[in-house]
């Protein structure tokens, strides 16, 4: 019982860790979209 109890415990880390990881890699692909997306604005009323 108390393997199993551990083992829960381990998978549901591993699987907060990589939600964390995905947000963050989410989260900073938006940040160079709207980079790019400003830099092109620019560009255009030059």
């Amino acid at each position: 019982v108390s393997v199993s109890v551990s083992v829960s415990v381990s998978v549901s880390v591993s699987v907060s860790v990589s939600v964390s990881v995905s947000v963050s890699v989410s989260v900073s692909v938006s940040v160079s979209v709207s980079v790019s997306v400003s830099v092109s604005v620019m560009r255009l009323r030059t």
